[in-house]
């Protein structure tokens, strides 16, 4: 298991047999200082895009894990972990 923590919040990485599904699997992470963090993430075994503007506006880059996770992360405000549980709650209720 891999993982990622800053502040209140970690996301982890768990490892998975099926390659399906790594090949599929794309998150997106808004961060509070994200040329920090690509500074940091420079360094790490896995394939780093470069950190730029795309083409639909958004300063971003992009980390493929050596599973084949593709990880995006954007400068995004952090969430309260209960703005998020209620976020998920009323989209599981539709």
């Amino acid at each position: 298991m891999a993982g990622i923590a800053r502040d209140e919040i970690s996301f982890n990485l768990i490892e998975n047999n099926n390659r399906e599904w790594a090949k599929n699997a794309s998150f997106s992470v808004g961060v509070s200082n994200l040329n920090a963090l690509y500074e940091e993430y420079r360094a790490i075994a896995a394939r780093i895009g470069p950190l730029e503007v795309k083409a639909w506006g958004r300063r971003e880059f992009h980390i493929v894990v050596p599973s084949g996770v593709c990880l995006q992360f954007y400068p995004g405000r952090a969430r309260s972990f209960n703005s998020f549980r209620n976020a998920c709650s009323s989209w599981k209720s539709r």
